[in-house]
């Protein structure tokens, strides 16, 4: 089929009562770049399947599978870098357009991803069936612990299955020969959430959106309403993204759909500087001179998220030289 175009929906969305600025785009589309992948770890899913992301024509994102599964679908988030949730309070939409209507072609956004745990919420689309959120579990050895309700709950305590606790109809609006908007959006729980469930950790509202024959974004879903008891992630593991997965086992993958105009708002932000790390690689510990000696002091410096403008080099407090480009050395003359 041909590549889709792009929609380039922007949505100032209310919560709480407060009409909250436009959501910053994370990722447009247009690269991968500060998108690492996660996938399904236990062998018995994995088959001889592939899950990959290309940029493709009009700057949108093609998620494809080539091969088959294993024993259950091989499930795949692209997770960003950039930009990371710093606590529960956020919301995350993606643009996700099926590469055909049919209930394997199955996409949407991951909001609450926790790389610690290797396990996220995600909210996305079955085509011909439904709109689902669920929990992903990366690690799962199995197809129902891969996708299940674990740790989701109805506004009043219950459980269900994935289709009745967490499922909506797609509804006569929606068309999955376009793109749609796919929100998620989590608070902190009410007094009336504690009171059902009074480990919850957070409140969900899952909505999706397409644009009319104007343009005008015009919600396509019921509203889903959640509450869940998964732990915040950490602030070094929590991340959201893009969600995919091809969802047959019987025969092999192809396009599994289109990507867009990843977008977060709310507690979120850019991650933190990681420190640079420097060591003394020579003259070896321990090692002796005769004075008046030259030594040469050479250093290793790198910077995972960033650069080396410099290296100082000190004897105490007292500065000897500095060097601004690797290999990173000087010589100390009349020791």
């Amino acid at each position: 089929m041909n590549s889709p175009s792009k929609l380039g929906l922007y949505l100032a969305i209310a919560l709480g009562g407060t009409l909250r600025l436009p959501a910053v785009t994370v990722n447009d589309g247009s690269t991968v770049t500060n998108l690492v992948q996660i996938s399904n770890s236990d062998p018995n899913s994995q088959g001889d399947a592939v899950v990959h992301l290309d940029v493709v024509t009009n700057s949108v994102l093609q998620a494809n599978q080539s091969g088959t599964s294993g024993f259950f679908a091989l499930r795949s988030a692209w997770y960003a870098t950039n930009m990371l949730p710093t606590g529960g309070v956020y919301t995350v939409t993606a643009d996700f357009q099926p590469g055909a209507d049919a209930t394997w072609c199955r996409g949407g956004v991951m909001g609450w991803l926790n790389l610690g745990s290797s396990n996220g919420i995600s909210f996305h689309v079955r085509p011909g069936d439904s709109f689902r959120v669920s929990v992903i579990n990366f690690t799962a050895d199995n197809g129902s612990d891969n996708e299940s309700v674990s740790g989701l709950f109805d506004l009043n305590g219950s459980t269900n299955d994935l289709d009745s606790a967490t499922g909506a109809e797609l509804g006569a609006n929606y068309s999955a020969t376009n793109f749609a908007t796919f929100q998620l959006a989590f608070s902190m729980p009410t007094s009336a959430d504690l009171a059902a469930v009074p480990n919850a950790t957070a409140h969900i509202m899952a909505k999706v959106f397409q644009a009319d024959i104007s343009g005008t974004p015009v919600q396509v879903s019921s509203t889903i309403e959640l509450l869940t008891s998964l732990p915040l992630p950490a602030a070094s593991d929590h991340r959201f993204g893009y969600f995919a997965v091809w969802g047959s086992v019987s025969f092999s993958g192809d396009v599994i759909g289109y990507f867009d105009n990843l977008t977060a708002q709310g507690a979120v932000g850019l991650p933190p500087n990681v420190p640079p790390a420097v060591g003394i690689t020579g003259p070896a510990n321990g090692a002796s001179f005769t004075e008046p000696a030259t030594i040469i002091i050479a250093a290793d410096a790198t910077d995972s998220d960033g650069t080396i403008a410099r290296v100082d080099f000190l004897a105490g407090a007292t500065l000897l030289g500095t060097v601004t480009n690797s290999p990173f050395s000087f010589t100390w003359s009349n020791v």
